[in-house]
């Protein structure tokens, strides 16, 4: 049950893709159903370079992660220099985008495009918070 007693309503999306670390399809579902907790199960469709076109990185790992990672491995059937090479591509991929984001909203500012107080007070009004 949610906030007093009323029903809590949820998704769940089984999504293919080969981007898993976007946040944009998240934030975009999330947007079609503001009032449903949302859950997204994303597949990977991603391939490995091949031996050839790949290049070796040494990493250090506490003991604990190794353990985690190695479980993490067996569960999946995965090796775990596949999942640290994934969990690495991920990582790049949201950092490229949001550095991206942040880049292209300075460049906005610097040209003197902002929000008007009513379209931000509209915003923070759709997602219930209140701001005077």
């Amino acid at each position: 049950m949610g906030k007093e007693g009323t029903r809590v309503r949820s998704f769940i999306f089984d999504i293919s893709c080969s981007n898993a670390s976007s946040p944009r399809i998240f934030l975009a579902i999330k947007a079609l159903f503001p009032d449903y907790n949302v859950y997204i199960v994303m597949r990977m469709e991603r391939f490995m370079e091949s031996k050839a076109e790949s290049a070796t990185v040494t990493v250090r790992l506490n003991k604990r992660l190794k353990t985690r990672l190695e479980k993490l491995a067996g569960a999946t059937g995965r090796t775990r220099s596949w999942l640290v090479a994934d969990a690495i591509n991920s990582y790049v991929e949201l950092q490229e985008w949001q550095v991206g984001e942040t880049k292209k909203g300075l460049r906005e500012a610097d040209e003197g495009d902002f929000a008007e107080d009513g379209e931000v007070k509209k915003i923070l009004k759709k997602w219930g918070v209140n701001a005077p």
